[in-house]
C-alpha cells in the first residue's frame, strides 16, 4: 500500500518524506506505519555525527582565482551555494529574507550574526542569536567580535560557512609596485595618519592584486573617504526627510480618539527603517488611516517609503474606495522598484460621525477590535490581499467594512509587534537535559535509532523556533489594558512586549496605532 506524504504547514502533496515543499518549504517524514510530520526547518536529532562538518568538503569546494572574499555554505555535509562578498562594510546573516545572507531554518534567528570590516580585517559578531555562532568550534559570546582568517569555519545552527580570502599577490618584476603590506604594518606608526577606512581601502586594493598606494594615491583614498562620508550624510538626510513626512496624528476627530507608539529599529542618524503611517483628514467627517511596512530597511526603504506615503496622501481624497488606493500604491511600487521589493499596507477610511469603517489590506497584519463595554473577546478584522509590488500591475484588492459600536477600541500594528521574539529560557534547556537523561536510562544503550528519534522529538519542542509575541498575547494585552485611557493602554502593551522579550534588542520596527470609538 502506498504512503502519501503531505506538507505539515500547507498540506500540499509531496513525492517523498524528505522533499522540501515547493510552496512553503515544509516536509514530512514517514516513520514505520504512521506518518509523523516535521518542519523542514527543524533538526530531527542532536547527535554530533549528524551535524559534524566533513572537513574534506572545504578542500573539495575551495574557490580558485578569488578577487574578493567568498563564503561557501554547507548544510548536513552538502554544498548549498557560494556567495561572493565583494566590497562591503557589513553583511547581516539570519533567517529573515530581508537580511543580506539568508539561512532558511527556524533554529537560525532572524538577525543571527554580522560580518563586518574593522581595521581592514573581516570580523564576525553574534547579534544575540538564540542558538549562537561558533568559529572553528569555539562559540562566540553575545556581542563578541572575532577576527576571521581564510579557511575559518563558521557554524550557525545546522549551517557551516567556510570563508575564503584571495591569496596575496605574487611578486612582480615591475619594481615600481610597492611590496605587499600586512595588517600589522598598517597598524604601525608609519601609517598612523590613515583612518580605518583608508587602511581598509588599501587592503582591498591588496586583495585585488593591485599595487599598494603610494603617498599620491593616498590622497585619492582620502577623497574616496570624503565621498563615502558625503553619501552617508545624504542617507541620514533621507532618513530625516522621511521622518518629517511621518506627521503627528490627531488626538481626536468627531467621535474618535487616536494615539500611537512608533519605535523604529534604526536611529535617525543610522538611516531609514521600514514602518510608515498616516492619519489624514480627507473630508470634514472622514479620516484616512494608513499603516505600512517596507520589506527591508536602509536604502530600499529610503526610496520605497516616500513613494507609498506620497501616493497615499495625494490619492486618499480622490479614490472611490480603499481597494482602489491600494491598487494605485501597487502600481507605483511596481513601476518604481526592481522585482522582489514590496510593501505591506493597511488602508481604511473612518467616518467619525457614524462609525462606519471601510478598509482594504495588502498583506498587512489585521487590526484587533475589543469592545470595552461588552467585554467580548478581542477579534481580528477580516481581510487579505497581496503585498504591493509583488504582482506588479495585476494585483486586485477587496473592500471590507465594519460598523463600530460605542466602546470599541481598534489596534493597528506592524509585524514587528507580533514577531517580537525571545530566546529559549534556561528552565526549558534544563528540562531538555533531564529528558535526554531519562531517555538514555529508558533504553540503557539499546535501540539506538529509537533513542535518536526520541531525543529529536524532544529537541523539536525546545527548538520550535523563537517564541514570538504573537496575536494571542497582543489580544490579551489589549483586553487587560482596556480600562486605561488609549495612550496609557498602548504604553501598557508596549511594556508587555518588552517584558516578553526579556531585554533582548528589537529586530524590527514597531508601530502601534489605537482608535477609540465613543
Amino acid at each position: 500500500m502506498s504512503t502519501s506524504y503531505k506538507c505539515p504547514r500547507c498540506q500540499a502533496p509531496l513525492l517523498t518524506p524528505h522533499q522540501e515543499c515547493p510552496r512553503c518549504s515544509g516536509s514530512s517524514l514517514n516513520i514505520g506505519k504512521t506518518t509523523r510530520l516535521y518542519s523542514a526547518h527543524k533538526p530531527r536529532n542532536i547527535t554530533d555525527s549528524q551535524f559534524a562538518f566533513d572537513s574534506s568538503l572545504q578542500q573539495k569546494f575551495a574557490p580558485k582565482n578569488l578577487t574578493s572574499p567568498m563564503l561557501n555554505i554547507f548544510r548536513n555535509n552538502q554544498f548549498i551555494k557560494k556567495i561572493e562578498l565583494g566590497n562591503f562594510s557589513q553583511k547581516i546573516i539570519g533567517r529573515s529574507p530581508e537580511v543580506d545572507i539568508t539561512l532558511s531554518l527556524e533554529t537560525v534567528s532572524k538577525r543571527h550574526s554580522m560580518l563586518f570590516y574593522k581595521d581592514g580585517q573581516i570580523y564576525i559578531k553574534d547579534l544575540g542569536s538564540r542558538n549562537g555562532t561558533s568559529v572553528n568550534a569555539q562559540r562566540l559570546s553575545e556581542g563578541e567580535e572575532r577576527a576571521l582568517n581564510s579557511g575559518d569555519i563558521i557554524r550557525i545552527s545546522q549551517f557551516y560557512l567556510s570563508i575564503h580570502f584571495p591569496p596575496p599577490p605574487s611578486p612582480q618584476a615591475n619594481q615600481t609596485q610597492a611590496p605587499s603590506i600586512t595588517i600589522a604594518e598598517l597598524n604601525s606608526p608609519q601609517y598612523a595618519h590613515l583612518s580605518p577606512k583608508q587602511k581598509e581601502a588599501i587592503l582591498r586594493l591588496h586583495n585585488m592584486n593591485l599595487p599598494n598606494p603610494v603617498d599620491g594615491e593616498i590622497n585619492t583614498l582620502v577623497a574616496l573617504e570624503k565621498a563615502d562620508a558625503k553619501l552617508k550624510s545624504k542617507f541620514q538626510e533621507a532618513g530625516r526627510t522621511i521622518r518629517q513626512m511621518l506627521k503627528p496624528i490627531p488626538e481626536a476627530e468627531g467621535n474618535a480618539r487616536f494615539a500611537m507608539i512608533f519605535k523604529p529599529l534604526l536611529l535617525e542618524e543610522e538611516g531609514v527603517g521600514g514602518d510608515f503611517y498616516s492619519v489624514l483628514k480627507i473630508q470634514p467627517n472622514k479620516i484616512a488611516i494608513a499603516l505600512g511596512d517596507v520589506a527591508g530597511h536602509g536604502l530600499s526603504a529610503s526610496y520605497i517609503m516616500p513613494i507609498c506615503l506620497t501616493t497615499i496622501k495625494m490619492t486618499s481624497k480622490l479614490v472611490s474606495s480603499p481597494a482602489e488606493l491600494l491598487e494605485n500604491v501597487n502600481e507605483q511600487v511596481g513601476a518604481s522598484t526592481e522585482r522582489g521589493k514590496f510593501v505591506t499596507v493597511f488602508f481604511g477610511i473612518l467616518d467619525v460621525e457614524n462609525g462606519h469603517f471601510e478598509y482594504s489590506s495588502a498583506g498587512h497584519p489585521p487590526p484587533i477590535v475589543f469592545n470595552r463595554r461588552k467585554k467580548i473577546s478581542p477579534w481580528l478584522l477580516e481581510g487579505k490581499g497581496p503585498g504591493c509590488g509583488i504582482l506588479r500591475g495585476n494585483a486586485r484588492y477587496q473592500n471590507y467594512s465594519v460598523q463600530l459600536e460605542p466602546g470599541d477600541r481598534l489596534i493597528f500594528y506592524t509585524d514587528g509587534v507580533i514577531e517580537a521574539a525571545k530566546k529559549v529560557n534556561l528552565n526549558q534547556q534544563k528540562d531538555f537535559v533531564l529528558s535526554v537523561q531519562k531517555i538514555l536510562e529508558k533504553y540503557n544503550g539499546k535501540n539506538f535509532d529509537e533513542i535518536v528519534f526520541e531525543i529529536g522529538e524532544k529537541l523539536d519542542e525546545i527548538q520550535a523556533a523563537e517564541e514570538e509575541y504573537g496575536e494571542e498575547r497582543l489580544k490579551e494585552a489589549l483586553r487587560l489594558s482596556s480600562n486605561l485611557p488609549l495612550k496609557e493602554s498602548l504604553n501598557k502593551i508596549m511594556a508587555d512586549i518588552q517584558n516578553f522579550m526579556e531585554r533582548h534588542n528589537l529586530q524590527d520596527d514597531i508601530t502601534l496605532i489605537g482608535v477609540d470609538w465613543h
